[in-house]
């Protein structure tokens, strides 16, 4: 009887720690970074071949609104420094962040090769300092 007992535990210790490696290809490391009066947490990437989604919440930290466009303060390159083109029927991240308020931002860049790395840059074109995020691709089992 306890060799039963053990090998089910083995076994549901096996499937929790598949569950936990999968998951985190789906949840980042919560990683959170200041751009101006903007907080800028990455919840969530996702690769899949040629693409990659991520999701990030911005916390607007000031007492007025915050205008924000994808398609001017976004860019992303792959770890072979290929630009990544903005999927905008995958992209909802555009719009104003109220004050002391809260936005979400879920983004899809389209690239020519299969990625394992990629660096997404939130402020490319604009005269404030910008803020990176540099994000592996998980091991697979």
């Amino acid at each position: 009887m306890r060799i039963y007992k053990l090998n089910i535990f083995n076994v549901f210790v096996s499937v929790l720690s598949i569950l936990f490696i999968l998951n985190n290809n789906l949840e980042a490391n919560n990683l959170k970074k200041q751009w101006g009066n903007i907080s800028i947490e990455l919840k969530k990437t996702r690769f899949m071949g040629k693409n990659v989604q991520l999701e990030f919440i911005f916390e607007n930290l000031s007492e007025e609104d915050v205008s924000f466009s994808s398609l001017l303060q976004l860019e992303a390159r792959s770890g072979e420094g290929d630009r990544g083109e903005l999927d905008f029927t995958h992209t909802d991240c555009d719009g104003t962040i109220p004050p002391l308020g809260f936005f979400k931002c879920k983004i899809q860049f389209n690239f020519p090769t299969i990625l394992n790395v990629v660096s997404a840059q939130i402020g490319a074109g604009i005269l404030t300092k910008a803020v990176f995020f540099k994000i592996q691709k998980q091991k697979e089992i």
